[in-house]
């Protein structure tokens, strides 16, 4: 789930990278004298009560239409012919330059004998020396091993065979370009057995010892003795008795390098110790990750829903959707936009026209209506013969044009560009005149001459008025889609990961309510179109009258006294204006109250109501929300990626390094005591680091400490807990300060009082020395024998004196036996200590 450590095995070709893989992890591996290594093998170890298999090919995007190759439950004496066999898969075959592949090969093992740790074997690099079918392969080969060792937490295991000189591998440079400081970089050195001569064996000698100045690495090189390809089979007991025969032989020089230098045991100490500190120094930003990685997974969990076993659970999730759709769509209607869902970083960057915001869109949908009726609402428009600039019916229509200009800001573009309808067409007052007098004449009643006919004004009206329908048409239509939209998206937004129950919901339910609502819209829109096309939509007298009075001065004041026409033709232009303007005004308000507003916003917060999820019967509800197996299937698969990553953030919190420099008294407190000068080792460095935290409670300075007061002459200093007790290591009488050797006053005559921690009472110990903790947890026991340590094992060890700390798990002993300290093993070992000062 997170980037965790891993070791990674590199070297030329033919170099033993195998080999050293199955020595270290005890683990076989295909080996041979040829290329043996085409593609990334990744064996990912882990301590586990019970043995489990795994075996998968992970193919890369040119291999993606490969069969899957996949193998559960197998023995470990398989994995070779299952290698083989996943080769084969590959279309790569031994003995044969047919390249090199992309693919990874992930191994995953389980067992109580194994250790946590992730091996990697990767293809051998190519130097020129190889044949000119390896060089055309060299690019591919490159860029594998480099993507493994530029990563930072990948322990490099370096490996050069001493069958051929040192210059002549390239692997050397590669591991000093990605690790210059060759802080995660370990050596081996492999077939010190077919090495052809003195020199080049001195030379390798040298470079174990670490005086070769052009390949010296911090962390150590180590010599391993493998089994080759023509010996025996034999067992892995075997195999390292074996290794240290031939390393201890006279004959040769290699038995004269240190005994941590030679063998796969030193090589395992090493790499558990390089390993733990590399996990010790990446534990903050580990637990970071693995905190990151819980919240991701909860969120998808959240998201894909509670389980939907029953009934009742499908209802209950159903009503939990219902609940939060009538919620945002709510909102959305009443313009509250303070939940995520209205911030959607890919409406507001893809969208001009942004629709999850949907009283906003709303609102400016309706102003570039309003605007589209103001402009092109009319059929024609007059041309005036006498133009007036400073009142009148001019300087209305001057000032309207100008509002209109002003109403429409650039931002309002985009929704005006929807109504693409044509301008009104000009035509001149002499050309309406005579159109009019024409009507008039054929459409003459018992009315007096010169008085206007009612039905010829609202003749002029209608047709004047035609572009409304289609213009209301349209606005219903665009709104309709919008509005859709946003309930497209809301339902998608809720069911992210659930894609089957909303198209159940949107098809079922949303779907059919908008077909309904575009007929009620249109209905609604008929119903007040219809009288100002068939009936008689009379305007009201003061606001007509008003209107007609403004008309007829300003006339009078730009043109003065005039006949009237035998028809009344200017009366009427006058009146069908009058009553369009006032009309105009009311039809727009109707569209968006009565049509829109009525019909179908005040209505959408209910679209997928409670009330339709209480009345679904069980077989609708089943076709609506009951999950798929690949949704139950996610959700199992999440449940356990967190509880795993749950159970690693514990142990990675417990294992955590503590900075107490950090933590300040409570009540103030003078300056803390200096550390011990006596202290050594590792005891005096772990003492120092303590010293700048100050005790709960201001005391004088206390006491010295009687030397020699007890068998134990010194006494490493105490740890502090993290949120417990301090650790006090002294007799009754000597209770030491925090990193010192200093025991503060007692409190009521002589009798000692223990040193309070930060959070609670000080806990004495006995006088055995701490011995070093292990990367989760250690343990304490004592024993009075006098038999020497027995030898660690790769993967369990008995009781041995001060031991180094394994990865995961140790115990640490006590004794007073002066026995010589014995290999631990990788990732666990029983510890004991003599009564010397070890290392804490």
């Amino acid at each position: 789930f997170v980037n965790k450590p891993q070791i990674i095995v590199v070297g030329d070709q033919g170099s033993g990278k195998s080999s050293v893989l199955e020595a270290i992890s005890r683990i076989h591996f295909p080996v041979g004298d040829g290329i043996c290594t085409r593609f990334p093998i990744e064996l990912v170890l882990r301590r586990a009560p019970r043995e489990s298999t795994y075996l998968e090919v992970f193919f890369s995007r040119t291999t993606r239409t490969r069969e899957p190759f996949i193998h559960v439950g197998f023995s470990r004496d398989e994995l070779p012919a299952l290698i083989t066999r996943a080769k084969e898969h590959m279309g790569l075959e031994d003995g044969k330059a047919t390249g090199f592949s992309r693919d990874i090969l992930l191994i995953e093992m389980e067992g109580p004998d194994l250790p946590s740790v992730t091996l990697v074997d990767l293809p051998g690099v190519i130097h020129p020396g190889f044949s000119s079918q390896l060089q055309d392969w060299k690019p591919v080969v490159d860029d594998l091993v480099d993507s493994y060792m530029r990563r930072p937490n990948s322990i490099i295991l370096t490996v050069v065979s001493a069958d051929v000189p040192l210059s002549a591998h390239a692997v050397l440079n590669k591991a000093a370009r990605f690790d210059p400081d060759g802080d995660r970089t370990i050596g081996v050195i492999t077939k010190p057995d077919l090495c052809p001569s003195t020199n080049i064996e001195d030379q390798y000698i040298k470079l174990a010892k670490g005086q070769e100045s052009n390949h010296h690495l911090p962390l150590g090189w180590h010599v391993l003795r493998n089994r080759g390809s023509k010996e025996p089979a034999m067992d892995y007991d075997e195999r390292d008795l074996a290794e240290d025969d031939f390393l201890a032989e006279g004959t040769r020089k290699w038995w004269r390098l240190p005994l941590d230098k030679v063998g796969v045991d030193g090589l395992r100490r090493n790499l558990a110790e390089v390993l733990l500190n590399h996990l010790r120094s990446r534990l903050p930003d580990l637990i970071g990750e693995v905190e990151t990685e819980i919240a991701i997974g909860q969120t998808r969990l959240k998201r894909i829903g509670a389980s939907r076993a029953n009934i009742n659970e499908m209802r209950d999730y159903l009503l939990g959707i219902s609940a939060t759709f009538h919620r945002l769509a709510e909102h959305a209607v009443e313009g509250r936009y303070n939940d995520p869902f209205f911030a959607s970083p890919t409406v507001q960057e893809t969208s001009r026209i942004k629709f999850r915001k949907l009283r906003a869109l709303l609102r400016n949908l309706n102003r570039a209506f309003h605007l589209t009726m103001k402009r092109k609402g009319a059929r024609y428009k007059i041309q005036w013969e006498h133009e007036q600039q400073d009142n009148g019916v001019g300087a209305e229509e001057q000032i309207s044009n100008y509002m209109a200009d002003a109403e429409s800001p650039e931002y309002l573009q985009p929704y005006l560009d929807l109504y693409d309808f044509p301008d009104p067409t000009p035509k001149s007052e002499a050309t309406v005149n005579t159109r009019i007098e024409r009507i008039a004449s054929g459409s003459q009643g018992v009315e007096f001459p010169g008085v206007p006919n009612s039905d010829l004004i609202m003749q002029l009206f209608r047709d004047l008025s035609e572009p409304w329908t289609r213009i209301a048409l349209r606005h219903i239509d665009i709104v309709v889609e919008r509005t859709r939209l946003f309930v497209y998206h809301l339902f998608d937004y809720i069911l992210e990961d659930d894609t089957k129950t909303r198209d159940a919901i949107l098809a079922e339910y949303v779907d059919p309510v908008f077909e309904t609502t575009i007929e009620t819209l249109k209905s609604k829109l008929t119903e007040i179109m219809r009288p100002y096309t068939s009936g008689h939509g009379l305007p009201l007298d003061l606001e007509f009258r008003t209107g007609i009075s403004k008309r007829k001065l300003a006339l009078m004041d730009a043109n003065g006294m005039t006949l009237s026409s035998d028809f009344g033709a200017d009366v009427v232009i006058d009146m069908m204006l009058t009553h369009y303007e006032a009309s105009l005004k009311t039809f727009t308000d109707n569209v968006i109250h009565l049509v829109i507003e009525n019909c179908l916003v005040s209505n959408l917060p209910d679209i997928f109501s409670t009330k339709i999820v209480t009345q679904m019967s069980d077989d609708t509800l089943r076709q609506v929300a009951e999950e798929s197996p690949k949704v139950r299937e996610e959700r199992t698969k999440l449940e356990d990626e967190i509880e795993k990553l749950r159970l690693g953030l514990q142990e990675c919190q417990r294992s955590r390094p503590r900075n107490f420099s950090a933590l300040k008294p409570v009540f103030g407190s003078q300056n803390p005591p200096k550390a011990a000068a006596d202290s050594s080792g590792s005891d005096s460095t772990a003492a120092n680091t303590t010293t700048t935290a100050k005790p709960v409670f201001s005391s004088p300075d206390p006491p010295k400490a009687t030397v020699g007061s007890t068998s134990n002459s010194t006494a490493s200093p105490a740890p502090v807990a993290a949120f417990g007790s301090v650790l006090l290591a002294k007799n009754a009488a000597q209770v030491p300060s925090l990193g010192g050797d200093k025991a503060p006053a007692a409190a009521f005559g002589s009798v000692p009082v223990a040193k309070p921690s930060l959070f609670g009472a000080a806990a004495t110990t006995t006088q055995a020395q701490a011995p070093k903790s292990s990367l989760f947890g250690s343990g304490a026991t004592t024993t009075s024998s006098q038999a020497p340590a027995p030898k660690s094992s790769f993967f369990s060890s008995g009781a041995t004196t001060a031991p180094k700390s394994s990865f995961f798990s140790s115990g640490a002993t006590t004794s007073t036996s002066q026995a010589p300290a014995p290999k631990s093993s990788f990732f666990s070992s029983g510890a004991t200590t003599s009564t010397s000062q070890a290392p804490a």
